[in-house]
């Protein structure tokens, strides 16, 4: 029980260390060591934790948070933090080599591939090399922290886009592969464009385009 309660606290420790190893990769504009990446794999989002953000509240040791985190943070880092709040989550390492493995059973290895909310890349770190080797990857993130985490992990393999997803001009029918955790929620994204799902909610939004994005035959793996 002491354990599950802490568990949220030692959680915003880890992502508020991760955001501390980022700054210091881009003020050094380097890339990260073995130590520094595996701090940075530990940001998993602020999903779930909206106490992170509240310096109104009584519990004691959240507000203790509360405070350095906004110090830490600019405000429009610190916004995109908190909006991620309802919907950043983390995927088990497990869930993710699993889909990779049923990627590969049905056929595909390597390609044209776009993950649409690829948080700070775990499923770009868990793909199998060979498959990777073979493959152009687009990943797509809109928070700001998470966006340049993922490009500093993998920069090098991908082509990262820090843009909503509703809102960057992607080629119709053009990939291979669509592979992902979207975001859930019961509301609907900003999407400008007259297409037919411009209403759906989030969820339903990010099935919609990504097979709108699909060639013929193309296939798509989401959580």
């Amino acid at each position: 029980h002491r354990d599950l309660h802490s568990f949220p606290t030692r959680r915003s420790s880890d992502l508020i260390a991760a955001v501390e190893t980022l700054r210091r990769l881009e003020d050094e504009k380097r890339s990260p060591n073995s130590v520094e990446r595996e701090s940075l794999n530990r940001y998993t989002g602020w999903g779930g934790l909206p106490q992170a953000f509240n310096l109104q509240q009584s519990d004691t040791a959240w507000a203790a948070r509360a405070a350095p985190l906004k110090a830490l943070l600019t405000a429009g880092e610190w916004q995109s933090a908190f909006d991620s709040t309802p919907n950043a989550h983390y995927t088990s390492l497990e869930v993710v080599r699993a889909i990779w493995a049923a990627v590969k059973r049905l056929g595909f290895n390597g390609g044209r591939v776009i993950e649409p909310a690829a948080g700070v890349g775990y499923f770009l770190g868990a793909m199998p090399s060979a498959m990777a080797q073979r493959s152009e990857i687009t990943a797509v993130e809109m928070d700001d922290i998470s966006s340049r985490i993922l490009d500093k992990l993998y920069g090098d393999k991908a082509t990262i886009q820090h843009s909503a997803f509703e809102a960057l001009p992607l080629p119709e029918e053009f990939f291979d592969l669509a592979i992902s955790n979207v975001p859930f929620g019961n509301y609907p994204v900003t999407e400008l464009r007259n297409v037919a799902y411009a209403k759906f909610l989030v969820h339903d939004y990010f099935f919609a385009r990504s097979l709108s994005l699909l060639r013929p035959g193309g296939l798509l793996a989401f959580v």
